[in-house]
């Protein structure tokens, strides 16, 4: 490990806004437990990498935008006139890169 700190001061650990900057410490165990966070125990204490730690928030963050994006497309599409099947196809091949 690079740089590991313990599991619980790393579920301690706030941003200047006061939140968690990696989550709780019930939260790390649990992504510890599913594999998502690779961590190691030394003498009864876990221990996980800084970097680890930022890449999976990293990843959580990519989903919570992804889901953000699509909830935003499925409102203009609703919102959005009836479109004519010659725009269908033409957006469609825009949307494709073709």
């Amino acid at each position: 490990m690079a740089k590991a700190i313990s599991l619980v001061a790393a579920g301690e650990t706030r941003k200047h806004d006061g939140t968690r900057r990696w989550g709780s410490t019930d939260t790390l165990r649990r992504k510890i437990k599913n594999n998502t966070l690779p961590a190691e125990k030394i003498g009864g204490k876990w221990f996980v990498d800084v970097a680890d730690l930022d890449a999976v928030r990293d990843a959580a963050d990519s989903d919570h935008a992804l889901t953000a994006i699509r909830a935003a497309a499925k409102k203009a599409a609703k919102a959005a006139p009836p479109m004519s099947v010659e725009r269908r196809k033409l957006v469609a091949s825009i949307l494709r890169g073709a």
